[in-house]
């Protein structure tokens, strides 16, 4: 995948620009708002509406551009499937954390428990208890580091294979999904680096605007913005990276399957 300034540009700037698009991510942004009072539902459905425009780039090869709010059940269906994909990835990781902080805590608590309940023989038990315990969730919790930074990277790849193939079993097919990272590495690189740029200038906006007091206030509205802007980016540019990698294997993304391209 070749990023150009041109094509840079196109991909940043797609959320303002296109016919309505002044409407169209407006409701979006009432959706993210929303997701403030009402739980998870919001994000689903926000979730599978930047799905439709990654499938407007992987699929159908277009230039993304924000859709008209139409189907929303079918934006909540895809935004489900996606979000319970990365939930069931990320899960192991997740556990190895909470097991990590349990053991810690728990042992501590415990220790100090044994120590204060049993008298003078059992100080240097709970003690003991108390110090195993935090190395041994000490222990886990750094080496799940790693894992979760392994994971930030790959995530993004079965996800898009869940979202683009429109079946949830397909982040189970790790043959599938690892030939598409492998073939097009530069690609999904892109989008990584892409990301962490909005990131870094967005951190640095807020710096600059937390220091004054007009800005100060309408910081909540800019940051609903922002909410919406990146997960409607994110979808796009590894969509982008999912269509490189699928074209370089001869595969063509469909709606619904990843099949040979047709002679």
């Amino acid at each position: 995948m070749n990023l150009t300034s041109d094509h840079l540009q196109k991909l940043l700037g797609f959320p303002f620009r296109g016919r309505d698009w002044q409407t169209r991510l407006g409701i979006a942004a009432l959706v993210a708002l929303s997701g403030w009072v009402v739980p998870i539902l919001p994000w689903l459905i926000l979730t599978g509406y930047a799905i439709q425009i990654a499938r407007q780039v992987a699929v159908e090869g277009r230039d993304p551009e924000l859709p008209a709010w139409t189907d929303w059940t079918t934006y909540l269906v895809d935004g489900f499937k996606v979000s319970a994909a990365r939930f069931v990835m990320a899960l192991p990781v997740t556990l190895v954390f909470v097991l990590g902080y349990g053991v810690m805590f728990g042992g501590a608590v415990g220790g100090g428990v044994i120590g204060a309940t049993g008298g003078r023989d059992t100080e240097d038990i709970g003690a003991l208890i108390a110090v195993v315990s935090s190395m041994g969730g000490l222990t886990l919790i750094l080496a799940a580091i790693p894992l979760m930074l392994a994971l930030a990277l790959i995530l993004p790849v079965p996800s898009m294979h869940v979202a683009l193939t429109g079946d949830f079993g397909a982040m189970f097919r790790f043959r599938e999904w690892w030939a598409l990272l492998r073939a097009d590495l530069g690609a999904w690189a892109i989008g990584y680096l892409v990301l962490l740029g909005i990131g870094l200038i967005v951190n640095v906006a807020m710096s600059f605007a937390m220091a004054t007091i007009v800005l100060c206030f309408v910081m909540p509205f800019i940051m609903i913005v922002y909410m919406v802007y990146s997960v409607l980016i994110s979808e796009v540019v590894f969509a982008q990276a999912y269509r490189s990698a699928s074209l370089k294997l001869g595969l063509a993304p469909g709606a619904g399957a990843v099949t040979a391209l047709q002679p």
